[in-house]
């Protein structure tokens, strides 16, 4: 499985993971404990959910945490073996918030430390979008959950200045700036690059004939109005029935094609798509 063939990172494996359709997802995760399996299944349902735009910048922040986080307890001459395997785009990164860090008081690093995933909660989950305040997920393990209530409940305590000076620490050492967003938007994401190898994939097993028939499809696609796009989309049982992360590796490849000339009616969806009433 994909894990066994996995280095690096774990959001490496996890965008793998989001790259597999429905099907390929419960092979792989198969013979993982079942807390395990449980748990990535709720995350990849959370991040299915999310425009590719969210998802990429929440798995950069989470490359960057898991990459800066263990650097934090390090002295500053003892990191350079571990920042030369930080793989180069992120360790522009993290070496930027470390010589932060390191000009940082010693009282205000402990409270940095000791309040990370309470403070990383508090702003993604109790104080972020209504549909994103789901509460603890319920794959954590009970002895978890009641530390991290415990925790939450101290944190609530906290003086609001405290509070607020504490939010403000989090965001300049684990989120991205403005321009690291932008940056970040600005290239093709992994995952779907991940989702756009699978789908070429499946496309080269095709016979020739039935490729050319995708292609002509897609161009077709490609060269509707965007009402006209919608509306077609609305009449594709199939359509409904994609994941959304499906849907999306469907939409970025029609896109890259070039238009056709005028004149060619409406297309055909890939195999497996159909309709109820075609759109015209």
């Amino acid at each position: 499985g994909l894990s066994h063939r996995h280095k690096g990172a774990p959001m490496d494996y996890f965008r793998q993971l989001l790259a597999l359709s429905p099907a390929g997802r419960v092979q792989e995760l198969a013979e993982k404990p079942e807390h395990m399996r449980k748990f990535l299944m709720d995350r990849l349902k959370e991040y299915d959910e999310l425009t590719p735009e969210e998802r990429e910048l929440r798995l950069r922040v989470t490359d960057l945490r898991w990459y800066l986080r263990p650097l934090m307890d390090v002295a500053a001459t003892n990191r350079v073996e571990r920042l030369a395997k930080i793989p180069e785009r992120d360790r522009k990164l993290v070496e930027e918030r470390l010589q932060l860090w390191d000009n940082l008081p010693a009282d205000l690093q402990k409270e940095v430390l000791e309040h990370e995933m309470i403070v990383g909660y508090v702003i993604h989950v109790e104080t972020g979008p209504a549909a994103a305040k789901k509460g603890l997920p319920e794959s954590m393990p009970l002895a978890w959950r009641n530390k991290f209530e415990q925790d939450l409940a101290k944190w609530h305590a906290l003086p609001q200045p405290q509070r607020q000076r504490m939010v403000d620490n989090f965001h300049q050492f684990f989120e991205l700036s403005e321009k690291e967003k932008a940056k970040t938007l600005s290239t093709l994401s992994e995952t779907e690059r991940h989702q756009m190898e699978m789908t070429l994939q499946e496309f080269e097993k095709l016979p020739s004939v039935q490729r050319q028939v995708c292609i002509d499809s897609f161009r077709k696609f490609a060269n509707m109005t965007p009402d006209q796009q919608i509306q077609f989309l609305k009449n594709a049982e199939r359509w409904q029935a994609m994941t959304p992360s499906e849907r999306e590796t469907w939409r970025t490849l029609v896109t890259k094609l070039p238009p056709l000339p005028p004149g060619f009616g409406v297309p055909i969806l890939p195999p497996g798509v159909s309709f109820t009433n075609r759109a015209r």
